[in-house]
């Protein structure tokens, strides 16, 4: 399999301006309601407030004013990286290119028909378990993350999927993938009405494609290496001093260059996506990825 998204504006064929708009007010909406959660409230007992609470634990209320401080940081970064994808203005090449989507999916709807649509299939696929699951799937994220009303859920499964993709590339293109970041797409899941087990297949998708792309730009770098080295030991071989030690020197020193390259590759094929996203930044998800969509019509924006 692959990710659902293969670069984060993506989104703008997904959605159209109006419903862009519509998650961006959701996204700010589950970020206020995260901050709610860890701003100080007087002690409630039974539903009444205390006549007299007792004062606040200075320790607490430091810590509360640093997370609230460190909160308000990512949030108007995060924030500000959705706008900049999400309020792009349709226009006409967009436009096109997501007519073209909706004609694909609806083509590949008719070839690949859906379980219990098929003419040999006499009802044994399970679909009304398979649905009951995933509501029972939904049901169970949303007593855990608060949902967030959004007339979002209207539209098909496969837009809400893609779109839940789209955000986690755009957080992932801030270099951070931090616990908040983390909590704010399954906050969107929940919203979406998706059950936690497509964020967590996701995200598996895109770390895979992002530890091959690292591993197959470390065998070219090796690879290149190797052919300098050949190249000079070929040129010693045919006695031709002067010229071995210009080339041999920049044969080092271009190894030296991509050695410190080759370098990064390692870790950044095991460690964590967001140190990835780190070095690849918002224009670089798609080509890291090793993949450019509709042709790079929009990766130059």
């Amino acid at each position: 399999m692959a990710p659902l998204a293969k670069d984060p504006r993506q989104v703008l064929l997904v959605l159209n301006l109006a419903k862009r708009k519509a998650l961006y007010t959701l996204l700010d909406e589950i970020t206020r309601w995260m901050r709610s959660q860890i701003e100080f409230r007087a002690n409630e007992e039974d539903g009444m407030v205390e006549q007299s609470p007792p004062s606040p634990n200075p320790v607490l209320v430091n810590t509360r004013r640093s997370a609230l401080a460190h909160l308000d940081a990512w949030r108007r970064d995060v924030l500000a990286k959705l706008k900049e994808i999400l309020s792009v203005p349709d226009d006409a090449k967009i436009i096109d290119e997501r007519r073209k989507r909706t004609e694909q999916m609806a083509r590949r709807r008719v070839e690949v028909p859906a379980a219990g649509e098929s003419l040999i299939d006499f009802g044994g696929s399970g679909t009304g378990k398979d649905e009951a699951a995933r509501a029972a799937a939904v049901a169970c994220l949303r007593a855990s993350y608060h949902c967030i009303p959004t007339r979002l859920v209207t539209i098909p499964l496969e837009d809400r999927e893609e779109t839940l993709s789209c955000v986690l590339l755009i957080l992932l293109s801030t270099g951070r993938y931090s616990a908040e970041s983390r909590a704010l797409v399954v906050y969107l899941a929940s919203a979406l009405e998706l059950p936690l087990s497509t964020l967590n297949s996701e995200e598996i998708e895109i770390a895979t494609s992002l530890a091959e792309s690292g591993a197959e730009a470390e065998h070219q770098q090796k690879n290149h290496t190797m052919s300098a080295e050949a190249e000079a030991e070929k040129r010693k071989q045919d006695g031709q001093s002067s010229r071995y030690w210009k080339v041999g020197l920049a044969s080092v020193a271009g190894a030296a260059l991509i050695g410190v390259t080759g370098g990064l590759a390692a870790p950044m094929v095991a460690g964590a996506i967001g140190g990835i996203m780190g070095s690849v930044g918002l224009g670089g998800v798609a080509s890291f990825l090793g993949i450019f969509w509709m042709n790079g019509a929009l990766v130059g924006k």
